[in-house]
């Protein structure tokens, strides 16, 4: 008799005490996401006063990789569409404005663009729809400071080198 009581006592605060155990801890992980959110909006408060710098990312599929680093840029447009499976946008420029849209449509499409000299301004437009593109940019000269490059169907590589 001792033992079935016992074993009520145990089976009806065991419950109890799993109940109480997942409301704390949901009061602690809300309380942490305010704390994230706040510290979000403060930085995007300081970022809109110093500089004028807007990235946007548009990501649909798998594996889409996207590598950007736009160093001594104070000013940026940036845009980035991937629309497929296996594409990739790997970009390193130095250039104090960067205004860029780049749009892959399609699967294992590859954009990379490197720039080790500083510029002024780089306005690059790219399109990419179809399958397994290829577009390498190397530096950057006058003839392509506005850069717009479209291209449509599959398989297809550009090689583009810009020295002084």
């Amino acid at each position: 008799m001792k033992n079935t009581v016992l074993l009520y006592i145990l089976l009806f605060l065991t419950p109890c005490s799993f109940i109480w155990a997942q409301k704390e801890r949901n009061n602690i992980v809300g309380d942490e996401n305010s704390f994230l959110i706040n510290q979000i909006t403060i930085r995007n408060d300081k970022a809109m006063l110093q500089d004028q710098k807007q990235v946007y990312v548009t990501q649909i599929g798998d594996d889409n990789i996207l590598m950007s680093n736009l160093s001594n840029s104070t000013s940026s447009d940036v845009n980035y569409m991937q629309i497929g499976n296996h594409n990739n946008i790997d970009i390193l420029t130095k250039s104090q404005e960067s205004n860029q849209t780049i749009d892959q449509i399609g699967d294992q499409n590859k954009y990379s663009n490197y720039n080790y000299n500083s510029t002024k301004v780089e306005n690059i437009n790219i399109i990419q729809k179809g399958n397994n593109q290829n577009i390498d940019v190397f530096g950057q000269n006058s003839m392509s400071q506005d850069l717009k490059i479209t291209i449509i169907g599959s398989d297809k590589s550009l090689i583009i080198r810009n020295y002084n």
